[in-house]
Protein backbone atom coordinates (compact mmCIF):
# COMPACT_ATOMS: atom_id res chain seq x y z
CA UNK A 1 0.00 0.00 0.00
CA UNK A 2 2.34 2.27 1.24
CA UNK A 3 4.55 1.61 -2.23
CA UNK A 4 1.58 2.35 -4.62
CA UNK A 5 1.10 5.78 -2.39
CA UNK A 6 4.70 6.44 -3.08
CA UNK A 7 4.21 5.97 -6.63
CA UNK A 8 1.27 7.84 -6.94
CA UNK A 9 2.71 11.03 -5.41
CA UNK A 10 6.07 10.25 -7.92
CA UNK A 11 3.19 10.51 -10.36
CA UNK A 12 1.43 13.20 -10.08
CA UNK A 13 2.32 16.67 -12.00
CA UNK A 14 4.34 19.40 -9.56
CA UNK A 15 1.81 22.25 -10.22
CA UNK A 16 -0.84 19.30 -7.70
CA UNK A 17 1.82 19.38 -5.01
CA UNK A 18 1.90 23.05 -4.96
CA UNK A 19 0.71 24.36 -1.75
CA UNK A 20 -2.48 26.86 -1.83
CA UNK A 21 -0.52 29.49 -1.32
CA UNK A 22 1.08 29.01 -4.25
CA UNK A 23 -1.90 28.40 -6.26
CA UNK A 24 -3.55 31.40 -4.82
CA UNK A 25 -1.01 33.36 -6.35
CA UNK A 26 -0.89 31.78 -9.69
CA UNK A 27 -4.87 32.17 -10.01
CA UNK A 28 -4.49 36.29 -9.68
CA UNK A 29 -1.18 36.59 -11.21
CA UNK A 30 -0.61 34.02 -14.08
CA UNK A 31 3.35 33.44 -14.04
CA UNK A 32 4.01 34.80 -10.52
CA UNK A 33 5.29 32.67 -7.83
CA UNK A 34 6.32 33.30 -4.00
CA UNK A 35 10.13 34.26 -3.44
CA UNK A 36 11.72 31.84 -1.94
CA UNK A 37 15.00 31.78 0.92
CA UNK A 38 17.34 31.74 -1.71
CA UNK A 39 16.05 34.57 -3.49
CA UNK A 40 15.59 36.61 -0.26
CA UNK A 41 18.89 38.09 1.51
CA UNK A 42 18.38 37.54 4.83
CA UNK A 43 21.50 39.00 7.18
CA UNK A 44 20.89 37.05 10.14
CA UNK A 45 23.58 39.41 12.20
CA UNK A 46 20.90 41.98 11.58
CA UNK A 47 18.12 40.25 13.07
CA UNK A 48 17.35 38.81 16.88
CA UNK A 49 17.90 35.26 16.67
CA UNK A 50 13.70 34.72 17.37
CA UNK A 51 13.15 37.27 14.50
CA UNK A 52 15.73 35.26 12.35
CA UNK A 53 14.22 31.96 12.93
CA UNK A 54 10.29 33.19 12.62
CA UNK A 55 11.30 34.36 8.98
CA UNK A 56 14.31 32.62 7.46
CA UNK A 57 12.30 29.39 6.05
CA UNK A 58 9.83 31.85 4.22
CA UNK A 59 11.05 35.28 4.42
CA UNK A 60 8.63 35.65 1.46
CA UNK A 61 5.38 34.66 2.74
CA UNK A 62 3.58 35.50 5.77
CA UNK A 63 -0.04 34.24 7.72
CA UNK A 64 -2.31 36.61 9.68
CA UNK A 65 -5.39 37.90 10.00
CA UNK A 66 -5.25 40.98 8.18
CA UNK A 67 -8.94 42.35 7.45
CA UNK A 68 -9.84 41.26 10.84
CA UNK A 69 -12.84 38.73 9.35
CA UNK A 70 -11.42 35.77 11.29
CA UNK A 71 -10.56 34.01 8.06
CA UNK A 72 -6.43 33.21 7.49
CA UNK A 73 -5.27 35.60 5.31
CA UNK A 74 -1.53 35.67 3.53
CA UNK A 75 0.82 38.24 2.16
CA UNK A 76 3.68 37.94 -0.28
CA UNK A 77 6.22 38.53 -1.75
CA UNK A 78 5.97 37.48 -5.55
CA UNK A 79 8.01 37.20 -8.46
CA UNK A 80 7.69 36.59 -12.95
CA UNK A 81 10.37 34.19 -13.28
CA UNK A 82 11.20 36.24 -16.86
CA UNK A 83 14.86 38.56 -15.95
CA UNK A 84 14.76 41.89 -17.50
CA UNK A 85 17.73 43.86 -17.98
CA UNK A 86 18.04 47.81 -18.29
CA UNK A 87 21.23 49.87 -18.89
CA UNK A 88 21.96 49.91 -14.67
CA UNK A 89 21.14 45.99 -13.50
CA UNK A 90 19.39 43.00 -13.65
CA UNK A 91 15.87 42.60 -12.08
CA UNK A 92 12.55 40.60 -12.12
CA UNK A 93 9.28 42.42 -11.80
CA UNK A 94 7.11 41.90 -9.33
CA UNK A 95 4.63 42.42 -6.45
CA UNK A 96 3.74 42.80 -2.77
CA UNK A 97 0.37 41.40 -2.15
CA UNK A 98 -1.98 40.74 0.62
CA UNK A 99 -4.62 37.71 -0.15
CA UNK A 100 -7.61 37.62 1.49
CA UNK A 101 -9.33 34.73 2.64
CA UNK A 102 -12.77 33.56 1.38
CA UNK A 103 -15.51 31.01 2.54
CA UNK A 104 -14.46 27.74 0.66
CA UNK A 105 -10.73 28.37 1.12
CA UNK A 106 -10.68 30.42 -1.71
CA UNK A 107 -8.24 33.85 -1.54
CA UNK A 108 -8.98 37.61 -3.02
CA UNK A 109 -5.33 38.33 -3.82
CA UNK A 110 -4.56 42.67 -4.42
CA UNK A 111 -0.98 43.91 -5.31
CA UNK A 112 0.07 46.58 -2.67
CA UNK A 113 2.95 47.64 -4.34
CA UNK A 114 4.72 46.80 -7.83
CA UNK A 115 8.21 46.48 -7.67
CA UNK A 116 11.10 46.26 -9.80
CA UNK A 117 13.45 42.98 -7.91
CA UNK A 118 16.83 42.18 -8.01
CA UNK A 119 17.93 38.96 -6.48
CA UNK A 120 18.79 38.62 -3.72
CA UNK A 121 15.85 40.71 -2.97
CA UNK A 122 16.50 43.14 -0.22
CA UNK A 123 13.49 43.24 1.91
CA UNK A 124 11.37 40.37 3.44
CA UNK A 125 7.83 40.00 5.06
CA UNK A 126 6.99 39.53 8.78
CA UNK A 127 3.36 39.85 10.90
CA UNK A 128 3.36 42.44 13.16
CA UNK A 129 0.72 41.70 15.62
CA UNK A 130 -1.98 44.11 16.86
CA UNK A 131 -1.11 46.62 19.38
CA UNK A 132 0.78 50.38 19.83
CA UNK A 133 3.31 51.14 16.79
CA UNK A 134 5.28 54.44 16.70
CA UNK A 135 5.23 55.52 13.12
CA UNK A 136 7.56 58.03 11.77
CA UNK A 137 6.08 59.10 8.76
CA UNK A 138 2.52 57.75 8.08
CA UNK A 139 0.51 57.84 4.55
CA UNK A 140 -2.59 56.48 3.16
CA UNK A 141 -1.73 54.02 0.45
CA UNK A 142 -4.14 53.53 -2.34
CA UNK A 143 -3.18 50.32 -4.76
CA UNK A 144 -5.60 52.30 -7.29
CA UNK A 145 -4.06 55.57 -6.93
CA UNK A 146 -0.30 55.55 -6.23
CA UNK A 147 -0.14 59.20 -5.22
CA UNK A 148 0.50 59.69 -1.41
CA UNK A 149 -2.64 60.43 0.71
CA UNK A 150 -3.02 62.35 4.08
CA UNK A 151 0.65 62.13 4.49
CA UNK A 152 1.74 62.71 8.26
CA UNK A 153 5.66 63.72 8.66
CA UNK A 154 5.89 63.44 12.81
CA UNK A 155 6.55 60.78 14.82
CA UNK A 156 2.61 59.16 15.35
CA UNK A 157 1.28 56.08 17.36
CA UNK A 158 -0.97 53.81 15.37
CA UNK A 159 -2.98 51.41 17.45
CA UNK A 160 -4.29 48.42 15.26
CA UNK A 161 -6.70 45.80 16.29
CA UNK A 162 -6.05 43.14 13.67
CA UNK A 163 -2.36 41.86 12.20
CA UNK A 164 -0.28 43.97 9.68
CA UNK A 165 1.98 43.27 7.20
CA UNK A 166 5.27 43.95 7.79
CA UNK A 167 7.81 45.01 5.24
CA UNK A 168 11.20 44.79 6.40
CA UNK A 169 14.76 45.55 5.15
CA UNK A 170 16.91 43.08 5.51
CA UNK A 171 19.79 45.41 6.65
CA UNK A 172 19.51 49.27 7.69
CA UNK A 173 16.49 51.14 8.47
CA UNK A 174 13.20 51.72 6.46
CA UNK A 175 11.22 49.34 7.97
CA UNK A 176 7.07 49.44 7.13
CA UNK A 177 3.89 48.30 8.04
CA UNK A 178 0.81 48.59 6.27
CA UNK A 179 -2.34 48.37 7.87
CA UNK A 180 -5.75 47.05 6.01
CA UNK A 181 -8.11 49.81 5.58
CA UNK A 182 -10.15 48.63 2.95
CA UNK A 183 -9.28 46.18 0.00
CA UNK A 184 -7.21 48.28 -1.71
CA UNK A 185 -6.50 50.87 1.04
CA UNK A 186 -3.97 50.64 3.47
CA UNK A 187 -2.22 52.64 6.20
CA UNK A 188 1.35 53.00 5.18
CA UNK A 189 3.45 53.01 8.77
CA UNK A 190 7.16 54.01 8.68
CA UNK A 191 8.72 51.95 11.64
CA UNK A 192 12.66 52.61 11.81
CA UNK A 193 13.88 55.35 9.55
Amino acid sequence: MLRALALMALLLPLSALADRYDEAVGAAFPGFRIMGPSEIGLVKDEMSPKHYAEVKDRPGLITGDFNADGRPDFAALIRHPVKKRDKYSEYYDGHLVACYGLEGGKFDCVAITTERMQVPFQWYLTTVPPGQQTCYGSRTHDTQDPAPRDEQGDDTTLTTRQDAIGYFRTMGNGDIMYVYRTRTRYTLCILSD
